[in-house]
């Protein structure tokens, strides 16, 4: 799954990619609006970012198809195995920095 941050808001690629969960602030993006903009969705740590799982599921546009769900409780069992989950709120994400310009897709804003 992949999740970027971007001047407009943020928005969820790839949602049914339960291989990796990555957020990937754009060129553009200084770390204080970053931080400002992930502020409903979690916290950055360095270089990973811990992600409310409710709010994931939220962003996805996908909490209501039952086989997406199945497929993320996986991924958050996964996690949960490899240390990444904190108390079944919070999972950690990779965090990494592009210059790739934002697809089109709904923002959390448009998707609220």
């Amino acid at each position: 799954m992949l999740i970027v941050v971007s001047g407009e808001g943020i928005t969820c690629l790839e949602p049914d990619h339960m291989d990796r969960l990555q957020v990937d602030v754009r060129a553009g993006v200084s770390d204080e609006l970053a931080r400002s903009q992930l502020s409903s969705l979690g916290l950055m740590d360095g270089t990973h970012v811990w992600l409310d799982v409710e709010q994931i599921r939220a962003l996805s546009g996908r909490a209501d198809d039952v086989h997406w769900a199945e497929r993320f409780e996986g991924m958050l069992r996964y996690a949960r195995n490899r240390g990444w989950l904190r108390e079944a709120a919070l999972v950690r994400a990779h965090l990494t920095r592009t210059d790739v310009p934002t697809q089109d897709a709904p923002t959390q804003d448009e998707t609220s």
